[in-house]
């Protein structure tokens, strides 16, 4: 017989040492093959532990046993022969080297079908048993086995569509049945999505195939997300979109190109509704980003003073007394001018046009990682940090140079509020922080009664113009009081043609 030619046996044993060989020298290389090296070291070893069970059974003459042994022993040696050349063909080859990907359950249908015939010779050579005529003259059996295996062999074939058609690839997200979730695994039997709430969904092919599925890899990566916003009536839509598309344009997290969309899309019963749309790239951050952004919205509301409603009546039967919410502001306002005080540019004021300010001005809040001023644009506030931290940064040439970190009590701007100089540096939070910001109109309201104070002033920011350029150029460089004096002349002539007087 074929298979019990001495000759043969020993030429496959060569042939799978030679593979095997080759697969653990790859394998030590790679630990991404680790799983099927042992798999192959495994069915070697069961071959070896058989054929050493075998040839010791030999002399006893149990002739069933020997019989059967020896059919075992060739089962496993083909198993082993068959695997060990689909993991170097596949793996090691196509793979590694050609870059191509072979679905899992084209290999499963291949080995298995190859695998059976392996079987049906194997049987029929060595044990004279025919599989084919048993199987095709029992019809019994043969509808038996129909009906057994009928889901299997609907979910065989619809993962062979899926992988003829390509609706998706390993990898991709897609959405299936009101679930989003990332394809891991392509089987025969199912496929594999891992969810957004990291859980794994095992969704079976004949079920994927009847259902609508979208792929959100295709045709581009490029993905739009959405959400919708409600907003008060009392604020004009265009007021609206501006805010929104302001915070959308200093997200890094979206794509730019092609621009954002805010649209005005109902009249609703309590509020306006806004939906906005924008482009990603990585589906993998979309939470993440859409958290990003609906987080920064509702603080460039807060400092728009744009309102979102919602449908509540709030009842309040706490009965508060005029003089206890008017001792509480007094109290607020002179925690705030205590703070101005500390404001070097603001030395030259007294208290009582400290507490003016403090009683104008307002407070702004802004979220980790938003820019709270950027270097070059136009202003004309000062910024007193009343919790969190900030980093200033300042551009030298092509690179970006961090110069400071203000907490609680310092404070940035005074420059933009006394000469609306464009800003000279950028400021980002560090964490949530809360401003109390004067602009212009309040500071103009208490100086213009006390224009002498600007003289002061003017050399303040000299001194501080002058170190800050100083430091753009990276250089250590002392600053004469002559360089300032003259500096505070034409810092003072900004001053009093800004603020008009």
């Amino acid at each position: 017989m074929i298979l019990n030619n001495t000759l043969l046996f020993n030429m496959l044993l060569n042939v799978v040492g030679l593979i095997l060989l080759f697969a653990m020298r790859m394998t030590g290389k790679k630990r991404h093959f680790k799983k099927e090296s042992i798999l192959l070291v495994n069915i070697f070893t069961l071959y070896f532990v058989v054929r050493l069970f075998h040839g010791a059974v030999i002399p006893f003459h149990f002739d069933n046993l020997t019989k059967i042994l020896a059919v075992a022993e060739t089962l496993i040696l083909v198993l082993g022969i068959i695997k060990a050349v689909m993991f170097a063909m596949i793996e090691l080859f196509l793979h590694s080297v050609k870059g191509v990907e072979i679905p899992k359950i084209i290999q499963d249908t291949f080995f298995a079908l190859f695998y059976f015939i392996m079987i049906m010779i194997i049987l029929k050579e060595m044990l004279d048993i025919n599989l084919t005529s048993i199987l095709t003259t029992s019809a019994v059996l043969t509808m038996v086995l129909g009906l057994s295996v009928q889901d299997n062999l609907s979910n065989l074939f619809s993962g062979l569509a899926i992988q003829l058609e390509k609706p998706f690839s390993i990898g991709d997200w897609v959405e299936f049945e009101s679930n989003i979730g990332k394809v891991k695994e392509l089987s025969w039997r199912s496929v594999k999505l891992l969810t957004l709430e990291n859980d794994l969904l095992i969704a079976p092919n004949n079920k994927i195939i009847k259902e609508n599925v979208v792929n959100f890899n295709r045709p581009t990566h490029l993905h739009i997300s959405r959400f919708v916003v409600g907003v008060s009536y009392k604020h004009p839509p265009n007021e609206v979109k501006d805010t929104i598309l302001s915070v959308l344009r200093d997200e890094k997290g979206i794509v730019h190109e092609p621009k954002p969309i805010i649209r005005l899309i109902n009249f609703g019963d309590f509020s306006i509704d806004y939906e906005i749309r924008y482009y990603i790239n990585n589906f993998n951050r979309v939470l993440l980003i859409e958290d990003s952004i609906t987080t920064k919205i509702w603080y460039a509301f807060n400092r728009d003073g744009i309102h979102i409603p919602f449908p509540i009546r709030d009842v309040n039967l706490r009965t508060v007394s005029d003089e206890k919410i008017e001792k509480e502001r007094e109290r607020t306002l002179n925690e705030l001018a205590a703070l101005l005080k500390k404001v070097d540019v603001l030395t030259p004021l007294d208290d009582d046009e400290l507490l003016r300010i403090a009683g104008d001005g307002g407070n702004k809040f802004f979220c980790t990682g938003e820019e709270v001023i950027k270097e070059g644009d136009p202003g004309d506030s000062l910024f007193l940090i009343l919790k969190g931290e900030v980093d200033v940064s300042i551009t030298s040439g092509n690179d970006t140079k961090n110069i400071a970190t203000l907490k609680e009590g310092d404070f940035f701007g005074e420059g933009s509020l006394m000469t609306g100089a464009a800003r000279n540096a950028t400021v980002t939070a560090l964490m949530d922080c809360k401003f109390f910001v004067v602009d212009k109109d309040n500071f103009k309201n208490v100086i213009s009664t006390h224009q002498d104070a600007l003289k002061q002033i003017s050399e303040i920011l000299s001194r501080r113009e002058l170190e800050l350029a100083a430091m753009k150029q990276e250089i250590s460089k002392h600053i004469s009081d002559s360089q300032i004096r003259e500096n505070s002349n034409q810092i003072f002539k900004n001053i009093m043609k800004f603020l008009g007087f």
